[in-house]
């Protein structure tokens, strides 16, 4: 079985167009670029907001981390694709993407669908 791309070209030019920064404030309303997750575990969640002018070099990206386990915990920051990318499990990829999320879906709409806790401080 092939490995999965976690970044497709549709991401990539979703993330060159969204900026860090340019979704500042939208919370719920931001758009999603994709949602990464752990399916042996579902202990994080990465929901991919924003690119930065280096991000096809340095792997670095803007999102929101769902910690499932300890969902007051979740937040807003950098995210390291190539870390991301080198987990595994038992010598599998530890990390997909998920394919129910389009590029562009709101996050609240992303978090409903994939029944992650949305935050309570955005209420």
């Amino acid at each position: 079985m092939a490995k999965q791309k976690l970044i497709t070209a549709e991401i990539k030019k979703f993330l060159q167009n969204h900026l860090s920064g340019s979704q500042d404030g939208k919370q719920g309303d931001a758009k999603v670029a994709c949602r990464l997750f752990m399916p042996f575990s579902h202990a994080l969640t990465w929901y991919i907001l924003e690119g930065y002018e280096d991000t096809e070099t340095s792997g670095i990206v803007y999102g929101y981390v769902v910690n499932n386990l300890h969902p007051e915990d979740s937040e807003y920051g950098d995210i390291d694709l190539n870390e991301i990318q080198k987990l595994t499990h038992f010598g599998c990829p530890a990390v997909e993407r998920d394919i129910s999320i389009s590029v562009g879906m709101e996050l609240a709409k992303a978090l409903e669908v994939s029944k992650d806790p949305k935050p309570s401080w955005w209420d």
